[in-house]
């Protein structure tokens, strides 16, 4: 079992120039049993709307612009 994490939870709002960011809340852990994961969240949304991201290729930072297919 890893401490890295293999994916995030993320809100999706709007910030500068009303443009859609992606704001990290949690981060999701595997664990011994390969269909089960743990989500360790630090936030909640407002909206009630979580999207899990996979961890690979995924900034550090904790804002980033969404893709524009997911502008709501």
């Amino acid at each position: 079992m890893s401490n890295k994490p293999v994916g995030f939870a993320k809100v999706l709002k709007k910030g500068k120039n009303n443009k859609a960011y992606w704001y990290k809340v949690g981060a999701l852990f595997p664990t011994k049993n390969a269909k089960v994961h743990r989500l360790v969240l630090d936030a909640l949304p407002v909206d009630g709307v979580l999207y899990l991201t996979e961890a690979e290729n995924d900034k550090d930072d904790t804002e980033t612009p969404a893709p524009k297919d997911i502008e709501g």
